[in-house]
């Protein structure tokens, strides 16, 4: 995978913007890459580890949106965290 957008990043003949949602590796790696970035992290603990690599990167827009406690989203709901709505991440 990581060859295949390697290629296409070099090869692109337009500056890219590129959207994710959740950071990590793949955030440090695209931010140095890409024109933009726009990420959106759900887990603050996360998100402090991760923000300050992408900090010196002028090119990201770095957002951490999350959970809202409710049982009311059905559609947003999560499998692994009880009580609460991604609808906002979402």
């Amino acid at each position: 995978a990581i060859d295949y957008l390697n290629e296409y990043i070099e090869t692109a003949n337009h500056p890219l913007q590129v959207f994710e949602w959740g950071s990590g590796a793949s955030s440090i790696w695209l931010a140095k890459r890409v024109h933009s970035l726009i990420t959106i992290e759900h887990d603050i603990t996360w998100a402090n580890r991760i923000r300050p690599f992408l900090t010196p990167q002028n090119n990201v827009d770095y957002r951490l949106i999350e959970p809202q406690a409710s049982q009311q989203d059905q559609d947003y709901l999560s499998q692994q965290m009880t009580g609460v709505s991604f609808k906002n991440y979402v």
